[in-house]
């Protein structure tokens, strides 16, 4: 058995199941393949192969409960990449799903960042201040 070691370079990305702020839901098959979309286009730009695990996950916040996607990244040691090769094509990935699944933010956390990509300042209207 052959025991590969690499240093740790991990990614989550958190986006909404539900495109915009309406009550329209994404589904878990439409997400699979937008990211084979973009995780195709990485491969054959610059051999960049970035597993994903997919899970359901939500995001609670001041009375307001909405059921996520949670995206992990991990450096795959069959497929090094450097961390700039991971994080910028995590980066790619969540603007490429943003777009397509029509998405105002979503949130990237890697292991020394957290990044928000934003459309807009907008906030869901369920959310509510105290």
């Amino acid at each position: 058995m052959n025991t590969i070691s690499i240093p740790k370079c991990t990614a989550s990305l958190c986006i909404g199941m539900r495109k915009g702020y309406t009550d329209q839901s994404i589904e878990l098959n439409e997400i699979k393949k937008i990211l084979r979309e973009i995780q195709e286009i990485q491969i054959k730009r610059e051999q960049l192969y970035l597993s994903a695990n997919v899970y359901l996950s939500a995001i609670v916040l001041s009375g307001h409960v909405e059921p996520h996607f949670n995206l992990s990244f991990i450096q795959y040691p069959r497929f090094p990449a450097s961390e700039i090769q991971l994080r910028d094509g995590v980066l790619e990935i969540g603007a490429y799903l943003m777009d397509k699944l029509q998405q105002n933010r979503i949130v990237i956390t890697f292991d020394n960042e957290i990044i928000m990509l934003e459309n807009s300042r907008e906030i869901d209207k369920k959310i509510t201040f105290v």
